[in-house]
């Protein structure tokens, strides 16, 4: 069975990535506010995992990319360094550039508020193509 691929970024990185590629993290700070965490710099993190509607949800800017595993190369896969540490799974980290052809969605999730006052996130509908 092949994996879904999924990478949390803010909404005003999308249209470049659209245009240029997700390009790896570089020298901007890793989640967690950067706090022992030993992410490469050369290195595009993503995670696998079936997501909740709110995990990554810290922001009212963030927008999920979904990734089609069939447009990474296999060799460029890495370890995720941080997953042992913390006990993640699902998670992979990818050495380069990774194509715009290769994100296949973009969804954007918006806060509401539940009957008993809980906050769930719920996908704003957009249409992906309206982005390209």
């Amino acid at each position: 069975m092949t994996r879904t691929w999924y990478h949390f970024t803010d909404r005003s990185n999308v249209l470049s990535i659209l245009r240029e590629g997700l390009k790896p993290r570089g020298e901007r700070p890793a989640n967690y506010h950067g706090e022992g965490l030993d992410s490469n710099p050369h290195h595009v993190y993503l995670t696998s995992r079936v997501l909740r509607p709110w995990h990554g949800m810290d922001y009212d800017s963030t927008a999920l990319l979904v990734i089609d595993p069939a447009f990474l190369i296999d060799d460029l896969m890495r370890p995720d360094e941080d997953s042992e540490k913390f006990g993640t799974t699902g998670t992979a980290a990818y050495e380069g550039v990774i194509n715009p052809d290769a994100i296949v969605d973009v969804q954007f999730f918006q806060p509401v508020e539940d009957e008993r006052g809980s906050t769930e996130y719920v996908r704003v509908s957009q249409d992906f193509i309206d982005w390209l």
